[in-house]
């Protein structure tokens, strides 16, 4: 049994670290709070639910704020009475609190913030005091069992009528709720109709619109589903984005002939000069649809959730494609987007999952968000030789896609661009790709993948659970990255980037010369079975061997200092972790969600009975160790020394050497091993050019 040693040099490591501290608030009794200039602030809630009150004095101090999300999802909260002296109530400050029917203000109250009670789900009617003269938007927004909003009628800045909020001069109508059913007739008086004014309002068949109207801002009708026609007078001259959104029952808006700003045909919604097809009604008859040669705009969301289309013509000319123009067109076949068309929207055609075949000309230089997410049915999407930039998520779950081409002027593809193509097995890239985003190809059912010298930038997990993928092939004068055998690392061969999940051989040895292992780089590698690690590898990263639910042990050699969090993740069998050096630093969840030993050497140093929450044990081998590492390893004054490893407890001999080539030994000391380790000192290491030295176990 025998060791031989080489000498290293020492290394030296500088730690710096920094601690910040931060107050953390008060708690008193069921309430999170806090204490500024005086007065207390309401951060949270502890208590167990139910009716509450809020309390106007706390600790003899008043209490005058609710901080937005303070209630944020309690859905066990049943009625919240608020005392006098609270003033404010914070952004969102009670959205998600499903199961409040009852809210009750002070007179106190001056200011509530946007969507302070959305999502009050059981809220049914709320009173709102006269000392309240600042209300954000959509306080009550998807409040679907609110029957009133009453204001108290001293109120100088609000108003109501049959439950409907209006400001004081009734010139603005803000909020309705949701229950509010049948006829709707809007008072002589309004001028404005606010942003999400009629949101939700599904029971709502009809309104009557007076000619004094002259503004309906965003949304205002959004998801109005029992809505069958509107009808505008010649005086409604802004409608903003988004009005009929999800208006499920359209079938027609008349515009009259005089209005100097909009237009309709056929009950198709246009501006005056038919330039801007503002909305196609989601419930008309027709099945195919031709859009007139005027139009160089379609706005956003024209066609949303028209369900009925299966086809529509966009002429040459069209110059804009809005966002989420065609979301939700579900049985839409087929489009092309002429050369005229500059702008193509975020989300402009999302969802369309009956979309087959989809063709985008050549003006088109960029894609926004999700133009084509979720088209699952798609089988054939060709782009323009214009396009440079994929945006984020542009053909997210696209999972019919069996191949596709990158347009040579293609030099960005964004994150998660072709994220959840399950059938996507091919790929040709682009000669000028620079940049390939996190997450690109996740989940794709890619056989393999050649980049091209351009690519200097590939993000994170970009290849994530491609279990198909075989081989990433690099071109050889690419200047950042190389491969090989497949396995994709930086150019000068330190860092193992991404071993290809598809491989199917079930062993592997990384290269000697690798320091680091990347983030994700062997996750979801469901075929290994065995890895191997070099004497120079260093760190381990995030999430690295995730899911290799092949692996029952490795062993990590003693240059391994860093195991990140996740390292190890749900490898589920990995029963076994053997450690040649001092304990790595590690994190709570470097092991997440397994059971594992974790063993190590005598003499080696940090260990404990624990190891980021796995057991640890004494590693027993077969032969005496030499420990190639630690503060006592090789030089130290005047004498040449090493630790001694062996779990045996057995007397080992040190034997040297002068000449290897001659083969002889000379036994120089014994060293008796206590708790499996012992250090060996050489004074006389300078007495010959070079020494080696061997252990013999007795």
């Amino acid at each position: 049994m025998q060791t031989t040693l080489l000498r290293s040099t020492p290394a030296f490591a500088a730690v710096c670290s920094l601690i910040l501290f931060a107050a953390a608030p008060s708690v008193e009794a069921q309430f999170i709070t806090e204490t500024n200039g005086g007065a207390i602030t309401i951060d949270g809630y502890t208590g167990s639910g139910g009716d509450i009150g809020i309390p106007g004095i706390l600790n003899g101090l008043p209490v005058t704020t609710i901080r937005g999300l303070a209630f944020y999802g309690q859905t066990s909260l049943t009625s919240v009475t608020i005392s006098n002296g609270v003033s404010s109530i914070g952004n969102a400050a009670f959205y998600g609190c499903a199961n409040i029917t009852n809210i009750s203000l002070p007179g106190s109250m001056a200011s509530i913030a946007a969507n302070a009670f959305e999502s009050c789900l059981s809220l049914g009617s709320i009173t709102i005091p006269a000392g309240v003269t600042n209300l954000g938007d959509s306080v009550f927004l998807t409040c679907n069992g609110l029957t009133a909003i009453n204001v108290s009628t001293n109120n100088p800045a609000y108003s109501s009528v049959a439950g409907v909020l209006f400001n004081k001069g009734k010139t603005t109508l803000i909020e309705t709720p949701e229950l509010v059913a049948g006829s709707y007739t809007v008072p002589g008086t309004v001028t404005s109709i606010g942003d999400n004014a009629f949101y939700s309002c599904s029971n709502l068949t009809s309104i009557s619109l007076d000619s004094s109207l002259t503004s309906i801002n965003d949304s205002a009708f959004a998801y109005c589903s029992g809505l069958t026609s509107l009808s505008f007078s010649g005086d409604v001259t802004n409608i903003g984005p988004s009005v009929f959104l999800g208006c499920s029952g359209l079938m027609a808006i008349n515009v009259a002939t005089n209005n100097p700003v909009l237009a309709s045909t056929a009950g198709v919604l246009f501006d005056h000069n038919h330039t801007t097809l503002i909305l196609y009604p989601p419930a008309a008859a027709t099945n195919n649809y031709v859009i007139p040669g005027t139009v160089t705009n379609i706005a956003q969301s024209a066609f949303s959730y028209c369900n009925n289309l299966t086809n529509v013509t966009i002429p040459a000319g069209v110059e804009i494609i809005g966002s989420e123009a065609f979301e939700y067109c579900q049985n839409l076949v087929a489009t092309a987007v002429p050369n005229s068309v500059t702008n193509l929207g975020d989300m402009a055609f999302y969802n369309c999952t009956s979309l087959r075949q989809a063709t985008v000309g050549n003006g088109v230089t960029s894609f926004g968000l999700e133009v084509f997410a979720n088209c699952s049915s798609a089988t054939s999407i060709t782009l323009g030789n214009a396009v440079t930039n994929l945006g984020s998520e542009t053909f997210l779950q696209c999972s019919s896609l069996p191949s596709f081409v990158l347009p040579e002027s293609v030099t960005t593809i964004g994150f998660q661009a072709f994220s959840v193509c399950y059938n996507l097995s091919s790929i040709a890239l682009s000669s000028n790709l620079t940049t390939i985003g996190d997450y690109a190809f996740q989940y794709c059912g890619l056989t393999n993948l050649n980049l091209p010298a351009s690519v200097t930038n590939i993000g994170g997990s970009v290849f994530q659970a491609c279990q198909s993928l075989t081989a990433i092939n690099v071109a050889g004068n690419n200047p950042v990255y190389s491969s090989v055998g497949g396995v994709l690392f930086d150019k000068s061969q330190t860092t193992l980037i991404r071993y290809p999940a598809g491989i199917t051989s079930n062993a592997y040895a990384v290269p000697n010369g690798v320091t680091s292992i990347a983030d994700g780089a062997f996750a979801q590698s469901y075929n290994l079975q065995s890895v191997t690690f070099p004497d120079t590898l260093t760190s381990i990263g995030q999430f690295s061997f995730a899911a290799c639910y092949g692996l029952t042990s490795i062993v990590l050699p003693a240059s391994v200092n860093n195991l990140s969090e996740f390292a190890f993740s749900v490898c589920y069998n990995l029963s076994s972790v053997y450690c040649y050096g001092d304990a790595p630093a590690v994190t709570p969840q470097s092991f997440y969600e397994i059971s594992t030993t974790i063993y190590y050497l005598p003499g080696t140093l940090g260990w404990g009975t624990m190891l980021a929450g796995e057991p640890t044990a004494v590693w027993s081998l077969p032969s005496p160790l030499i420990l190639s590492g630690g503060p006592d390893f090789g030089v130290q004054a005047n004498r040449f020394g090493f630790i001694i490893s062996w779990a045996a407890n057995l007397p080992v001999v040190v034997q040297a050497s002068s000449n290897l080539a001659q083969n002889v030994w000379v036994p120089i000391a014994t060293n008796t091993l206590t708790n499996g380790a012992s250090f060996f000192s050489d004074a006389s290491w300078t007495n010959t050019p070079v020494r080696f030295y061997r252990l013999m176990g007795q």
